[in-house]
């Protein structure tokens, strides 16, 4: 039944009708005890007699009242009139983003303003083990103070076993009344095959809504049911850009990744999605249309010379400027293969370079069941071995081009490109993580914990320029290259979790003193033509950088999206000469998708589940059941994985996490991670319910290992 104005609840007494949904009808009451206004949500007295749907009325009180975040409506009080349930919330003064979006698209500074809170809330519910599930403009309110966050009607915790619903909710705003098919067109593939949804499925709808925020238009819309839901399993909406060319190419990225079909390609967290957007916020003239900057990025940015050529290892396409000084110039696109008996293998660190004279080209590839180094001339087609490049991660030529320098298992070695067998340098630990050939210096990494070595490019004993303070907890230090003036050292400073929050800086030689150039972003270097370049978020940006006053002097513009990133070290596939030509292979973050096996003792294989995913370090609860995993990708977190149901919930939200081992009850899992700085030991309960525990805090680094019998 209706309610009217002037009828009491308890100690509320209605004023006006709000609206309405699947869940209930909406009030506006007055609390007479502390004279506030506040929003009244009744379960109808028909679907109070109903099991299911007082389940669900009563889910929604547990889920909202388990959250105290800013951007979330906040839960004041839950009763019973009679037969009436309801649910007593704040009351929001402002619009919903549906009646906003309906007056046109939103400024970009408000979408990613807003965008930032919304994800921010849907973090605070993700950690707390709930899924929202029905996240669209209808349940976001724009306020004075910002987004708000309502209506967990459909709220579910955990992560699993949900199957969409017949009665898809209906809304009916103050302006006017939804329909039903509004939450199919925000709905995730999965949810729409009935296979289940996680947080992944709230990010697939936090992508819908900000494409509908930017453009004015929904991302999947049709006349029918059927035709929203092919449309959503199916295809992909036209990019941003093609609606608002003022749109940052970021956030075209940003919304794509969270529009991906299959759940393990969209962004894993909505931390991670409202750390990208307030990045882009923050990255003032990369705001700059994505069709322009195509077109005259290299001309504008880089190099105003002409270059030769334009390549990319592993069969897509690469960049370069031809034809001139014209500023708008022109991009061409060229494919270098190699042949298909030795494949471009992608591993953690520079896996190809390009030679400075643009003569050369090297690569990381495979030879038989091995993986060694191999040279190929731009002018030419034929590859030649490298001996004695077995095991080779880094490589880097020298400014000459006559000589490639390498890391070949424990070992540092150059050799000819006129060929002849490698030459030893020196001795390493087996960990390189960027190699430099500046001058008659080479630079090495020598590990995430060894610090940076220099040996003379002739041969002799390697020095220790800078050593990682462990004291300070200092992060790793990675991808030297030393800059013109022969004392300061390009760095990135890496404090786990990811890469995309690292730190950019140069560091004096003589002083050690240092300056951060770049927040968020590895794996930079400084070109001739006075810029710093560097990888982020699966992107390269560059951004004009003045070596004599060792300071950035514009703001970053993204010249390629989709580049290949490893999440382990951090390095960004791509390869500049001098000339200009960049050489790069596309693929976004990497990670190798793998079968998780049984094996008999007897040596039979058999699969645990079917399903492919990037599974690290597997760890078998004690009543077999489920089984805790890091799950590679933008961050390492703590997954659970329900064998039964082939189905990941994650566990863990600190990035760089690792070493999971369990309770020997299954009550809880531990595990590492370096959110703090170094290592430290953490421990939540398995059901995923509680807060994270820190269990060390210790002075060096902790991992998780075993847990002894008695607990």
């Amino acid at each position: 039944m209706s309610l009217t104005a002037g009828q009491r609840l308890g100690p509320y007494e209605i004023v006006a009708s709000i609206g309405a949904g699947g869940m209930g009808e909406v009030y506006r009451a007055r609390d007479a005890r502390l004279d506030r206004d506040v929003a009244i949500k009744v379960l109808p007295e028909g679907l109070s007699r109903d099991a299911s749907f007082k389940m669900r009325f009563e889910r929604e009180a547990k889920a909202i009242s388990a959250l105290n975040h800013p951007n979330i409506c906040t839960l004041h009080d839950i009763g019973r009139e009679g037969e009436l349930d309801y649910l007593v919330m704040e009351y929001i003064e402002g619009d919903s983003l549906a009646d906003r979006i309906r007056k046109g698209p939103l400024p970009i500074e408000q979408v990613l303003r807003y965008g930032v809170q919304i994800a921010n809330a849907l973090d605070a519910a993700h950690r707390h083990g709930i899924v929202h599930r029905d996240l669209k403009p209808g349940n976001v309110m724009l306020t004075k103070s910002g987004a708000k966050l309502l209506d967990f009607g459909l709220a579910k915790d955990g992560a699993l076993g949900y199957s969409a619903p017949s009665e898809a909710t209906e809304h009916k705003p103050l302006t006017a009344e939804g329909t039903i098919v509004g939450t199919f067109q925000y709905m995730a593939p999965e949810q729409l095959e009935g296979s289940g949804a996680d947080a992944r499925s709230d990010i697939f709808a936090f992508g819908a809504l900000l494409y509908e925020m930017s453009t004015g238009v929904r991302a999947f819309d049709g006349k029918t049911r059927t035709s929203i839901i092919a449309a959503i399993v199916s295809t992909n909406p036209p990019p941003i850009s093609s609606v608002q060319p003022m749109t940052p190419p970021a956030l075209d990225y940003v919304v794509r990744r969270c529009l991906a079909k299959d759940p393990d390609d969209r962004w894993q967290s909505a931390a991670d999605m409202a750390s990208q957007l307030q990045w882009i916020s923050e990255s003032g003239s990369q705001t700059m249309p994505i069709a322009l900057r195509r077109k005259r990025a290299w001309a504008r940015y880089l190099w105003p010379a002409a270059a030769a050529i334009a390549g990319i290892i592993a069969g897509a396409f690469g960049w370069s400027l031809l034809g001139g000084r014209s500023e708008a110039g022109s991009i061409s696109h060229y494919q270098i293969s190699p042949p298909a008996m030795n494949p471009v293998t992608l591993a953690h660190g520079r896996s190809f370079a390009i030679s400075p004279d643009e003569s050369f080209i090297a690569y990381r590839g495979r030879s038989g069941t091995d993986n060694a180094l191999f040279l190929r001339k731009t002018s030419g087609f034929e590859p030649m071995r490298i001996e004695g490049s077995d095991d080779s991660r880094h490589l880097a030529f020298s400014p000459d081009s006559r000589w490639l320098v390498f890391a070949s298992g424990e070992m540092l070695k150059k050799v000819s490109v006129d060929g002849g067998k490698p030459i030893d340098l020196c001795p390493t630990s087996g960990g390189a993580v960027g190699i430099d050939w500046s001058g008659s210096t080479i630079l090495f990494n020598d590990g995430f914990s060894m610090g940076i070595w220099s040996i003379p490019a002739e041969g002799g004993e390697k020095q220790l320029v800078f050593a990682r303070d462990v004291a300070k907890n200092e992060g790793a230090i990675l991808y030297p290259q030393l800059l013109a003036d022969g004392d300061h050292v390009l760095l990135t400073i890496w404090r786990g979790g990811s890469f995309d929050d690292a730190d950019i800086v140069v560091r004096s030689i003589r002083t050690g003193e240092q300056k951060v150039l770049v927040k968020g972003g590895s794996d930079a270097r400084v070109l001739p033509t006075g810029h710093l370049v560097y990888g982020r978020a699966g992107t390269v940006l560059a951004v004009p950088f003045d070596q004599k006053k060792l300071q950035v002097t514009g703001s970053p513009v993204m010249v390629l999206d989709d580049v290949a990133t490893g999440s382990l070290s951090g390095e960004a596939h791509f390869s500049v000469s001098d000339r200009g030509t960049l050489l790069f292979a596309p693929g976004g973050a990497l990670s190798e998708e793998k079968d998780l096996m049984w094996v008999t003792r007897s040596g039979e294989e058999t699969a645990v589940v079917p399903t492919r995913r990037s599974y690290l370090e597997p760890k078998l609860a004690p009543d077999e059941r489920t089984i805790a995993l890091v799950i590679e990708s933008s961050n390492y977190d703590i997954w659970l994985l329900d064998i039964e149901r082939d189905s990941i919930n994650r566990l863990s939200f600190g990035a760089d996490d690792s070493t999971p081992v369990w309770n020997p009850d299954g009550s809880s899992v531990a595990w590492s991670s370096t959110r703090t700085g170094s290592a430290q030991v953490f421990e939540r309960a398995a059901d995923g319910g509680g807060e994270e525990r820190q269990l060390t805090s210790d002075a060096v680094a902790s991992y998780a290992t075993s847990w002894s019998p008695d607990g």
